[in-house]
Formats: structure tokens, sequence, C-alpha cells
């Protein structure tokens, strides 16, 4: 368009040239602009199409006249320098107008980026509007908070309030009860005035017959002298003796009929005397409940003093903290009306922003809108431009105005936010107020609560006695079932043990147990001189199945060896190994060999003072019938070997020998020997003896004190199986400690089986009290308990088991 001008102005004030003046001109324009390629350069690209469409125009003008036509380059260079002036002017005003368009560019950028600085400040804004909404509604929910916490704290007074109610109630049918009983108290005075009263007329008429007999007595004695005076006046004394007599047959009569009344009197009294002592006792009774009701009345007094302080506390605290509440009310309500203040002062905040978009989305319309214009008419830009300023001023200002808005309102936001803080503060001493206050009431409700609880706890305790007793009447069925399933594959080995005879045992005080099956239970019948004297049940205390392992079934060994340990009788069984080693074992699975009993020998004697001797005793049991067991002997002082049990020739192989041993060689000697007798008689036999410490000095059976080892020979099978039991006196508790700590040494003998306890079980026969006890050991080679039971041929009846049983020696 500007070029368009300047050609018309060019146009109005030159002349029309002709055709050489026309070529002249357009090849000056030609040579100008090849001169000025630079600024050209810099106009924009609409200016550059707009050249080109006028040099189209000028070219499509110039077409008509023809190529043969030609001027020379010099004329036309200087007819273009005698016109360079108007030209400049032009491209002067092109100059100028192209930098102004560039500082218009320029200000558009930074009005663009100032947009972007406010549409930054106004999310901002928008980010700490939100935030303070949050704020705002997390006042209103701790408000809501603190009304909940306040009407929980109402309803707790209201409860403590009935409480005092109910209290108050009760005191008042203590005072009814208070009331009737001082009426019955009253009553019973008033009867035992009256029992009082008549008391004292009986005791006044008892007197008066007490009087009228002594001056009965008396006048018979005046009227004694007088027959004494008148004898000899026999006449007169005729006819007063007939009168004498008749009057003395009626004061008989009297006397009889006054001692009638007595003794009926005299039961009166008595009975009155019981009724006096009944109304007493009667009265101290009363008495105690008066003064257990005087008791229970100053403990009421006191709890209702105690009410009546808090009564009257009551009402204070309750108008404190209702002016504590009215003051936390106008506070909240005044945070309320802060809030709404905020609240209504953000939203012309807001309306105002929605204004001031609105304004920079007009602003921005406008601006695309000028800078159209500006394109077209640069001199209208200039005036725009300082509108702009003047409004980006303006708009500074209310920046600046918003920023000191928001500045104001987060101080008062965080006024709002001390001013909750003090608030919960208050509400944190109420709560703690009100938890004493519950803490009380609860003091209260647990004194009632333990009366309530030892009455529970009374009730399952009752409940659980009849549960145990039930439940140990299902494990006693239980357990005879598994015996009855089991019997076939155990063979018991027991001892009775007659703990309280004192008696020397005899031969003849030999006794025998068979045991028999009877509807699932097993029964000892103690038999002597072939005559059944009285039967038992002879029940099992521990059976185990043969699913259970090896482990478990050792543990409950421990668990039993401790008791016996504790209490009186323990004994300990082995077997021998198919080799014949003479091994015994004892006590947690630790070897006893001979060396051990050399060391016991040595250290009686050293700490006995040759006072203490072993008592070693022999005899032979078969394997299918166990005889002469545990039969106690009389021994010589002087060390020699004394025989007991002697019975035919065919029994002499199963009788009792004991030998005293004060020495080494004496022990080897006969243990040795017996063992080597016993190998070469028969494998098949067991062979039992028994170690006992004997005091020479004192011979009463009571100081005895033994340990019992039976040997099973079993040949043919493992090295280590052994049953076991071990047999002491609590006395004696020091002796085996010993014997253990010397086990414990023996590390050339192990055993490599478990222990089972079949039973241990206290039962009555004849008056005693004996123990059973029987333990298995098996293997832990093998995995069943009931295979290896077949392989050492225990896998007898009871019926089939028969033991005969000696006398002890009392206490062992």
């Amino acid at each position: 368009m500007a070029n368009r001008r300047v050609n018309a102005l060019t146009k109005s004030k030159i002349p029309k040239p002709t055709l050489v003046t026309r070529n002249r001109t357009a090849i000056s324009r030609e040579h100008d602009n090849i001169q000025r390629e630079k600024p050209l350069k810099e106009i924009s690209n609409e200016e550059i199409l707009q050249n080109k469409e006028t040099n189209l125009e000028t070219t499509s003008k110039n077409s008509s006249v023809p190529t043969w036509k030609t001027v020379k380059p010099n004329i036309a260079c200087r007819a273009s320098q005698d016109k360079d002036n108007p030209l400049r002017k032009v491209r002067e005003r092109l100059e100028r107008q192209e930098s102004k368009i560039e500082q218009v560019e320029l200000t558009t950028k930074s009005y663009e980026q100032q947009q972007l600085q406010y549409q930054q400040q106004m999310d901002s804004l928008m980010k700490n509007i939100k935030n303070i909404k949050d704020r705002i509604s997390e006042t209103e929910r701790t408000i809501e908070n603190l009304e909940d916490e306040l009407f929980l704290a109402t309803n707790e007074l209201e409860t403590i309030q009935q409480n005092k109610k109910e209290q108050e109630r009760q005191l008042d049918e203590l005072k009814v009860e208070k009331s009737v009983v001082q009426g019955q108290i009253q009553l019973e005075e008033a009867k035992i005035q009256s029992v009082h009263s008549r008391i004292e007329e009986q005791k006044v008429i008892l007197n008066n017959i007490y009087e009228e007999q002594l001056s009965l007595q008396k006048q018979i004695q005046l009227k004694k002298s007088e027959t004494q005076d008148e004898l000899y006046n026999v006449e007169e004394l005729t006819t007063k003796e007939g009168n004498l007599q008749k009057e003395i047959a009626k004061l008989k009569k009297q006397k009889d009929e006054y001692l009638m009344l007595l003794s009926e009197q005299e039961c009166e009294r008595e009975k009155i005397i019981q009724e006096l002592d009944k109304l007493e006792a009667d009265c101290r009774k009363q008495q105690k409940e008066i003064h257990e009701t005087e008791d229970r009345k100053s403990a009421i007094e006191k709890e209702i003093a105690d009410l009546q302080f808090q009564e009257e506390s009551y009402p204070q605290r309750k108008q404190h903290l209702e002016k504590e509440v009215d003051q936390l009310r106008k506070e909240i309500s005044a945070v309320e009306e802060t809030i709404n203040d905020c609240r209504v002062k953000l939203s012309l905040k807001e309306n105002e922003y929605k204004t001031k978009e609105d304004a920079l989305e007009t602003l921005r319309n406008s601006s695309e809108r000028t800078l159209f214009t500006e394109k077209k008419n640069l001199s209208s830009i200039q005036s725009q431009l300082d509108e702009a300023k003047e409004r980006n001023e303006q708009l500074q200002q209310a920046i600046k105005k918003k920023d000191r808005d928001a500045e104001y309102f987060d101080s008062s936001v965080e006024q709002q936010h001390t001013l909750l803080v003090s608030l919960r503060n208050k509400l944190s001493t109420l709560e703690l107020r009100l938890e004493e206050e519950r803490n009380v009431h609860l003091i209260e409700q647990q004194k009632l609560c333990t009366l309530q609880e030892r009455t529970h706890r009374q009730q399952t305790i009752i409940d659980e006695m009849k549960e145990q007793r039930l439940k140990n009447g299902t494990i006693h069925d239980d357990l005879q079932r598994k015996v009855y399933e089991m019997r076939p594959n155990m063979q018991v080995f027991c001892k009775l043990d007659d703990c309280e005879s004192v008696e020397e045992p005899t031969v003849d005080s030999l006794q025998k147990l068979i045991l028999e099956r009877q509807n699932s239970e097993v029964l000892a019948r103690k038999v002597r001189d072939s005559e059944e004297l009285s039967s038992c049940i002879f029940p099992f205390d521990q059976v185990f199945d043969t699913n259970i392992s090896n482990s478990q079934i050792f543990r409950h060994c421990i668990a039993f060896v401790d008791q016996l340990w504790k209490e009186r009788n323990v004994c300990i069984f082995g077997y021998s190994t198919h080799t014949h080693q003479r091994k015994m074992f004892f006590d947690m699975n630790a070897g006893l060999s001979f060396l051990t009993l050399l060391h016991l020998l040595e250290s009686i004697n050293e700490n006995s003072g040759s006072r203490l001797v072993l008592v070693v005793e022999f005899f032979r049991v078969w394997k299918q019938e166990l005889e002469d067991m545990f039969s106690s002997s009389t021994t010589d002082a002087n060390g020699t070997v004394q025989s007991e049990n002697r019975q035919d020739d065919t029994n002499k192989e199963n009788a009792l020998t004991a030998i005293e041993i004060s020495n080494e060689m004496q022990l080897q000697d006969s243990i040795v020997s017996r063992l080597d007798f016993q190998k070469v008689q028969s494998q098949l036999g067991h062979y039992v003896f028994r170690i006992r410490v004997k005091d020479k000095s004192l011979h009463s059976s009571n100081t005895q004190s033994s340990i019992t080892y039976v040997h099973l020979q079993m040949p043919d099978m493992y090295n280590s199986e052994t049953l076991q039991t071990n047999e002491t006196d609590e006395n004696f508790f020091s002796f085996l400690q010993l014997l253990t700590q010397l086990a414990n040494r023996e590390k050339s003998v192990f055993s490599r089986s478990s222990t089972c306890i079949l039973t241990n079980k206290k039962f009555e026969c004849l008056n005693d009290n004996p123990k059973l006890l029987s333990i298995l050991q098996v293997p832990k080679t093998t995995r069943n308990i009931q295979n290896t039971l077949q392989l050492l041929n225990l896998g007898q009846k009871l019926s089939c088991c028969e033991v005969v049983q000696g006398k002890s020696t009392g206490h062992r």
C-alpha cells in the first residue's frame, strides 16, 4: 500500500513520461534495488509481496513496449540521478516505519511475557485460595469435633446426675431400713423389760414363801417347848397331841403344797432363765447387726458426705464448664464470622479476578486488532502503545494491591490458626478434667464389679472341677481300652513293696500275686497258702501305642523317673547282651559296671569309717515265671555267705543267697562266679541280684537302704536293650547322687536304647500302699515297639504272668 501511495505521489508530481523515460525509470529502479539489497531484506514478507505485485503491474504495463526500441544506459542513469531525492525520502520513511514496526513487535513480545507472568501469578493465587479453603474446612471439622466432645461431656454429666439420683434412692431405702430395724429393736427391748418385770415378781413371791416357812418353823419350835413344859399334865398333853397331830398334818400338806409350788416356780425360773439367755443372744445378735448397720450407716454417711461434697462441687464445675463452653461458643461464632468475612472477601476477589481476566481477554483481542490495524495505519500505533502502557501500569498497581490483600489474608489465617490452637489447648484441659471425673466414676464401678467377678470366678472354678472330673473319667476309659488292645503284646514285671511291715522276713512269708483279665481291666489277687484273701484293681498309668516315636517315649520316661527319684522307690532292671557282657544301666542311659561298684566300696569305706557294708543278694528267675523276687535276708557281720529260702533240692537253683562284701576280691569272686554258673546252666534263665548298704552297728531293718538290679539274660538280642528301674529311699538320696557321678565316669559303657514307662500307679492290697513301675527300653534302630516286643518274646498274656513276692524289711 505504501508503494502504491508513493507511486501515486510521484505520478502526480512528475509529468507523464515517454517510452524512453519509462524504460529509464524501470532500469533505475532495478539498479537501486540492486544497490539496496540489504535494507530491503529487513522489510517484512508482506511488503515484499506488495513490491512484487507493483513490479508485476509495471512490467505488465511496459510489456506493450516493443523490444526493438532500446535506450542507452547512460541516459537512464542520468535521469535516475536527477530524480533520487524524492525516492530517498520515501526510503527513509519506510525505514522509520520498519523500525516502528520492530518496536511494536518487541512491545507485543514483552506484553505477552507480562501476560504469562500474570497467568502464573493468577495460578499461584488460585492455589493459595484452595489452600485457604482446605484450612477453613479443617477448622470447620475441628469445630464439629469440639461440638461432639461437648455433647459427650453433657451426656456424661447427665449420667453422673442419674447415678447421683440412684445413690440418693439407695440412701432413702437404707434410711427406711434403719427406721424399721430401730422399731424392731424397741419392740425387743420392751419384751425384755416385760420379762425382767416378771422375773422380779416371781422373786418377790419366792421370798414371801420363804418367810412363811421360817415363821412356821418358829411356831413349831415354840409349840415343842410348850409341850415339854406341859408333860406333867398327861391329859392335857393327849388332847393337845391329837390337835397338834392334826395341825402337823395340815402343816405337812401345806409344806408339800409349798414345795410343789417352789418346784413349779423353779422350773418356770429355769425356763425364764433359758428365755433370758435366748433373748440375750438375740440381743447380742441384734446389737451386732445394729453395729453393722451403724458401720454401714457411717460408711453410707461418709459416701453421702463425699457425694454431697461432689454435689456441691458439681454445680461449680458445671458453671465453670458452661462458662467455658459459652466462651468457646462465642469464640467459635467469632471465628465463623471471620471465616464468613473471608469467604465474602474471597468471592469479591474472585469476581475481580474474573472481571480482570475478561478485561485481559478483551485486551488480547483488541491488541490483535490493533496490531492488524497498526500494520495498516502506523500513525495510530503510537497512541495505542501509550494506552497499553497506561493499562499495564494500572494492571501492575492492581497486582500489587492483590499481593497486599493476599498477605493480609495470610496473616488473618495465621491468627485464626493460633486461635484454633488455643481452643484446642482449652479443650484438652477440659478433657483432662472429664477424664478425672470418669476415673472417679470408674473406681466406684470397679467396687461393684469385684463382687460380681468373685461370684463368677467361683462358678467357673466349679465348672472347671466338673469338666476335669469328666475328662479324668474319659482318660481312664481310654487307657483301659488301650491296655485291652495292647495286652497280647506286653509282659508285666512288677514288685509289691509292703512298706508298713517291720517284722523280720521268714520262709513262710512268701506270697504270690496272680494277674487276671476280667472285663477290660487287670485284677491283682494276693494269694497266701493257696487261699484267696482279697482282690484289687491293677490299672496301668501310662500306655503307649505302636505309632508313638522313641523320642516322645523318652521324654515321658524322664518325667516319671524324676518323680520317682524324689519319692521313695525306684528300681533298675537290665538285660544282658548276647555276648554275655555283664552290664547294668543306670539313670539316663549311663553305664554302671563293676568298676563303679568298686569305687562305691572305696567311697563308703573312706566316708563312713568302715561302718557300712555292701550286701549282695542273688537268686535265679526263669523266663516264663518270675519267682522269689526281692525278698530280704538276714546276714552275718563277719562277711560269711548265708543262704535263705532253703527248699527242696529241685528249687536249690532258685534259692536266694546273700553275701556281705567288704573288699574288692569278694565282690569279683561272688558276682562273676554266680553269673558264670548261670550262663553255663541255661541261656533262657534270668539272673537277679540286689545290692544294699548295711550298717554294722545297727541291726534294725528300718535303717537299711538298697538299690535293686534285675539282670535278665536274653541271648541273641541287641547289645543294649534293658528293662530297668531303680529303687531307693529319701534318706538315701546322697548315696544315689554318688552312684550317678560314678556312673557318668564310666565312658566305656553306653546305652543305645530309649525308655518306655508302662505303669507307675499306687494301688491298695491288704492295707498296703505299694507302687508299681514297669519300664521297657526299645532300641533306637527299630521303628516299631511291637516288633521289639515280639523279638524279646514278651508277647505273653497277662493271665499267664505270676510273681512271687516276699515281705520287705521296712522302708527301702
